[in-house]
């Protein structure tokens, strides 16, 4: 043990490297290292009826932890898979939890960082949804941050809507995406840095949140990337994608004929909903959610077509150092 492990003071961190398949790290050098851990999010909820909510999925747990290693120690790295969307047609179907994202250090007698996925988007033809904070958790870490749930989506007996997903806390602090609580609204995916707008009035859509449009940002404890601009929403057609830690846009339509997708969101931002508002050739589409982060709901208000959910985005891991 040197002079630095006894002081407890940790090093600079020149080096960071994301990893997104899983492998087994061997540390290059003796020194302090991080290891950041985000699980994976769930994918959104489908409805397909007139009338029903849906909500998006989840966003997955992070957990960071500051170990010394010594040259030739490993750490074992397991990333969460993602999920995909599920489908309705005259029924509603709840979205598939997120996986787990585990990292394995065998220095200081062994330590493992858990980041479990996100809660599963929910669905309904009868009731108001909310989603879940049961799920999403971490362990392990000297960080440890609960993903983002998604909106309310309320039910009404004469229609539907349908929320975004949730994103990570990457920043030491989840978001959820906004409430939808008006015929036929939609919200647009959380952000890194902001919950997405609620989506009140009948038939409203609102864009995905906006990591503050900044050039760079470095999270309390945590590490710096790029994000941008949430997705813009769409009241005829598909969802603009958010930009680097934004959340996507949401998207309805009234009309026959079009088939209203959410976007994908942004590095880590949650995928915005979509919902077909009338009766009519079409189907609804929720986005996909960025790494750890829920995949939006969907809701078609004709039983005679389908509506697809968001897929919820695989984990990632960090090793810094």
């Amino acid at each position: 043990m040197n002079a630095a492990q006894l002081a407890g003071v940790t090093e600079g961190f020149p080096f960071s490297r994301p990893i997104f398949a899983s492998e087994v790290f061997t540390a290059p050098k003796s020194g302090w290292y991080r290891f950041t851990a985000v699980g994976g999010g769930a994918s959104g909820g489908a409805v397909s009826a007139t009338a029903g909510c849906a909500t998006g999925g989840q966003a997955g747990g992070l957990a960071q932890k500051t170990v010394y290693m010594q040259s030739g120690d490993t750490a074992t790295i397991t990333i969460a898979a993602s999920v995909a969307g599920v489908s309705a047609t005259g029924a509603a179907t709840p979205g598939t939890a997120g996986n787990v994202t585990t990292i394995v250090i065998s220095s200081g007698g062994g330590l493992t960082l858990t980041a479990n996925g996100g809660a599963a988007g929910k669905a309904s033809t009868t009731t108001t949804q909310t989603g879940s904070s049961s799920a999403g958790t971490a362990t392990g870490g000297d960080i440890n941050i609960t993903g983002g749930p998604s909106g309310q989506a309320s039910f009404t007996a004469s229609f539907g809507n349908a929320t975004g997903g949730g994103a990570p806390g990457v920043l030491g602090k989840s978001f959820s995406s906004g409430d939808a609580s008006g015929n036929g609204s939609v919200s647009g995916g959380a952000g890194v840095g902001y919950k997405s707008a609620d989506s009140a009035a009948s038939g409203a859509t609102a864009g995905g949140s906006s990591a503050r449009g900044s050039s760079m940002g470095v999270g309390p404890g945590l590490f710096g990337f790029l994000f941008g601009d949430g997705g813009a929403g769409s009241g005829s057609g598909n969802g603009v994608a958010g930009g680097a830690g934004a959340g996507g846009g949401s998207a309805r339509n009234a009309g026959a004929g079009v088939s209203p997708t959410g976007a994908v969101g942004g590095f880590f931002g949650g995928g915005g909903a979509g919902a077909k508002q009338s009766a009519g050739s079409g189907s609804a589409g929720g986005g996909a959610g960025g790494y750890g982060a829920g995949g939006g709901g969907a809701f078609c208000g004709d039983a005679s077509y389908g509506a697809t959910s968001g897929a919820g985005g695989q984990g990632v891991a960090f090793v810094e150092y």
